[in-house]
């Protein structure tokens, strides 16, 4: 379970339990990361920078994101659901879905080609199908 709260107060407290103690520091969203594992294995991690902060605890099954700021929370609880259902997704043989812009005939698009167990799951008929022109 992931839960995603705007909490300052929480951000300064987990902030503060992972500069206390040994850490490591990393790259997540181009912000700069530090966490920790306690003795009892929850991980505690802060993005000082965007005014984050994360508590998992693997026994109770539960992610909590904290923010000073409600947009920040959001964005970091989408980017973390995104990830875990593109590795549920790998996990069951699926590759990520492909996306490319193209221009046909001067009008620009998109190409989305999504791969799953080995084979190409594209639609079978005359080509590539495409978005009306918002001009017709």
């Amino acid at each position: 379970m992931v839960e995603a709260d705007v909490d300052p107060a929480d951000v300064a407290t987990i902030t503060q339990d992972v500069r206390e103690y040994q850490h490591q520091t990393t790259t997540k969203a181009n912000s700069l990361m530090i966490h920790r594992r306690t003795p009892v294995g929850v991980v505690l991690a802060a993005q000082p920078g965007e005014q984050l902060a994360y508590r998992y605890d693997h026994a109770a099954g539960v992610l909590r994101i904290v923010g000073t700021q409600a947009l920040p929370v959001a964005l970091a609880a989408a980017r973390l659901a995104r990830e875990l259902m593109r590795g549920l997704l790998m996990m069951d043989g699926w590759s990520p879905a492909r996306l490319r812009r193209r221009q046909h005939r001067g009008r620009n698009g998109a190409h989305v080609r999504a791969e799953g167990r080995g084979q190409d799951h594209r639609r079978p008929g005359p080509g590539p199908r495409r978005l009306a022109s918002a001009r017709q």
